[in-house]
């Protein structure tokens, strides 16, 4: 796809940042889904519950602690974006609010490789007493 909005490496932990033209109340729900094809692969919920089976690991909250409500923040695990595909990918927000709900159009973006497969961690360095 052309014009894409974001890239996500697999392993990594981004931040997807999405700027809404509202502030949301602080108990209005949100609900951020990644498609890939014709299927929804990963999800996360603010005062509202992911699909149980497409759960992320991550995060959806709002910015600054919450101070500005029209900017939500989608942290991402290493194991979220390892279990992504390669390729094209979309994301859309939902919200419901007091007023009613919405659904943003999809913002349009891809997965790229992890050349090594597998969550990385940091080795520690054991000091054995004397």
């Amino acid at each position: 796809m052309n014009n894409l909005n974001f890239l996500i490496m697999q392993g990594s932990t981004p931040t997807i940042e999405l700027v809404m033209p509202l502030e949301l109340a602080e108990d209005d729900a949100a609900v951020v889904t990644i498609r890939q094809g014709d299927t929804d692969v990963l999800e996360y919920g603010l005062n509202a519950d992911a699909r149980s089976d497409i759960a992320g690991t991550g995060t959806l909250v709002f910015a600054d602690d919450g101070t500005d409500r029209s900017v939500l923040l989608v942290n991402m695990s290493q194991a979220d974006t390892l279990g992504l595909t390669v390729g094209d990918a979309e994301l859309q927000l939902r919200i419901v609010t007091d007023e009613g709900a919405d659904a943003f159009v999809p913002v349009v973006g891809a997965v790229g490789p992890a050349f090594r497969r597998g969550a990385l961690t940091k080795q520690t360095e054991e000091v054995q007493a004397l």
